[in-house]
């Protein structure tokens, strides 16, 4: 027994020695999770590039640069967004929910999650029996559910540019059909000019008999 746990301890101490690549995360490296005194990079991370993480009491989520969430840990309360596979997910998993979303922001609370995606919208998942999802109940929600108070607010960003373009094309139609009725006024203006002094040649105008 001595001999197996002193072999585990030295399987741990290298484990812990593992250089972490730049610009990684530092996740699980194994199946289990272990308590690691060194950041040991996850095999699974090589061809991504994480540019956001978030950390609830024991689950994490990461944003990668094209835009994706991931998440792992304990997915019990459904704060992993996961659907109907509540459980531990000991390698990152992305949030099939919100795939066709580009990520923007997250956080991790002690069980639920916030998701924040590009087109202003906020989602949430897990544990609600505080009522920190923010859908109005108590419910627990196994995939990110969108928090309608907030798509209002997402909505009227985009409404409110839109309207602001149409006036200012509006005014622009406006101001450039101000030049032309001035230029035609001008125009009209020259022309009466030229009637009044004799045809437009300096001149009295040819005043012949008939």
């Amino acid at each position: 027994a001595a001999a197996a746990a002193a072999a585990a301890a030295a399987a741990a101490a290298a484990a812990t020695r593992a250089p972490a690549e730049g610009g990684a995360i530092a996740i699980f490296p194994r199946r289990f999770a272990h308590h690691y005194a060194r950041p040991a990079r996850s095999p699974g991370w090589k061809e991504r590039r994480v540019v956001s993480v978030a950390a609830g009491e024991d689950h994490s989520i990461a944003i990668t640069a094209d835009g994706a969430f991931w998440v792992w840990g304990n997915g019990q309360e459904g704060q992993l967004g996961h659907g109907v596979e509540p459980g531990f997910f000991f390698r990152p998993r992305q949030v099939a929910a919100l795939a066709g979303r580009r990520a923007v922001a997250a956080a991790a609370g002690s069980s639920h999650s916030l998701f924040v995606t590009a087109d202003g919208l906020v989602w949430s998942c897990g544990c609600g029996d505080e009522g920190q999802l923010g859908h109005g109940d108590k419910e627990m929600q196994s995939r990110p559910t969108m928090i309608r108070d907030f798509q209002a607010s997402a909505s009227v960003a985009p409404a409110r540019a839109a309207a602001e373009a149409a006036a200012a094309a509006e005014a622009a139609a406006a101001g450039r059909q101000r030049l032309m009725q001035d230029r035609i006024a001008r125009l009209h203006a020259l022309f009466a000019a030229r009637e009044r002094g004799g045809g437009g040649d300096g001149g009295e105008g040819d005043s012949g008999t008939t």
